[in-house]
């Protein structure tokens, strides 16, 4: 083993690797890594004792195991990274919080995402290989990264994210709900699904394709980017705020908002669209495609804005108003008003 002694005033500084397949351990007062320190530990575990305190400034990379007992504490300082390839303080305090720290969970196998003190991250990077799982809900304060390889599961626990969301990895949902909370762009590689979201703050969808298998909950403001949401299990479109949507595909069932929800881009549904008495408005260039028949309450058209109806056999119900400041075109299709006076 090699044991770091000495008082609470020792300073760790160095580029380099520590290769010792034995534990490096923290045994006497606090020490403090500096700003300009690069350090990894290859082979045995890193430990620090009860009661003990590591302050990291700079870049530590831990290639087994960051071991500690119940009052030992790893701080991460602003802009300070820490990567462990192993398990991540079972017992013990991860400090998390400050700005612009990040914490790597980058094994190749299985780890369990510590929750840290006060559930907050900073930046959140999972990556190499293997699921990263989820103790506890947590709070991301930057971006939620989740790299080639690497799949984050929720195990059911919620996350809140004010920063990007990343994935060119994997993400389980489970019935778990993402709050984004801060100002969030969707992107990555792999397209994501989530369960529930809600979002608080700003939300820019992905170009490409989105997944919502749980309710959509609106109150703040969602930017589509002209990407398309896909809805695939039940959902609910809920909110303060109404969303406007680009293209939206409906392989599961989707109730729509109790008063207003906007879609510039196409509309297809293949199973099931519930109005909820609310209206849809069409406010760009619209096609509408699908195996199903849509029963709508009210539809808008806007001015400037095109909505093409679906080819005989994909037939539309309207139960409420139609109110038309575009263009429609029939496309030689069935329009059934079902309303009562």
């Amino acid at each position: 083993a090699v044991n770091l002694t000495g008082p609470s005033t020792v300073t760790i500084d160095g580029i380099g690797t520590v290769s010792n397949t034995d534990v490096l351990r923290i045994q006497t007062a606090g020490k403090t890594v500096l700003v300009t320190a690069n350090l990894t530990k290859s082979g045995g575990d890193f430990r620090i004792e009860a009661g003990l305190t590591l302050t990291n400034n700079g870049i530590v990379t831990i290639s087994s195991s960051l071991v500690g007992l119940a009052t030992s504490n790893w701080t991460n300082t602003a802009g300070a990274t820490l990567k462990v390839a192993g398990a991540l303080l079972t017992s013990g305090v991860l400090n998390a919080s400050a700005s612009g720290n990040i914490v790597e969970y980058n094994g190749s196998g299985a780890q369990t995402v510590k929750v840290p003190s006060g559930n907050q991250y900073w930046h959140l990077t999972l990556s190499t290989g293997g699921t990263k799982t989820l103790a506890g809900a947590i709070d991301i304060n930057g971006i939620d990264s989740i790299k080639t390889g690497a799949t984050l599961a929720s195990a059911n626990f919620n996350i809140n994210l004010a920063g990007n969301w990343v994935n060119n990895g994997g993400f389980t949902a489970g019935t778990n709900t993402v709050t984004f909370d801060g100002t969030t762009t969707v992107s990555g590689t792999s397209p994501t699904t989530f369960n529930n979201i809600i979002i608080t703050g700003t939300l820019t969808g992905p170009i490409g394709n989105m997944f919502i298998a749980g309710d959509w909950t609106n109150n703040g403001t969602y930017t589509h980017n002209s990407g398309t949401v896909n809805f695939t299990v039940s959902t609910t479109v809920l909110g303060s705020a109404a969303t406007n949507f680009n293209n939206i595909v409906i392989t599961g069932n989707l109730t729509g908002h109790s008063t207003n929800m906007l879609v510039a881009g196409s509309w297809t549904n293949n199973n099931a669209f519930i109005h909820n008495s609310g209206t849809v408005t069409f406010n760009g260039a619209t096609p509408i495609f699908g195996s199903s028949t849509n029963s709508f309450n009210n539809i808008g058209i806007s001015a400037f804005s095109t909505l093409t109806a679906p080819l005989a056999g994909a037939n539309i119900n309207v139960a409420g108003r139609w109110d038309n400041n575009g263009t429609f075109s029939n496309s030689s299709g069935l329009i059934t008003f079902n309303g009562i006076d």
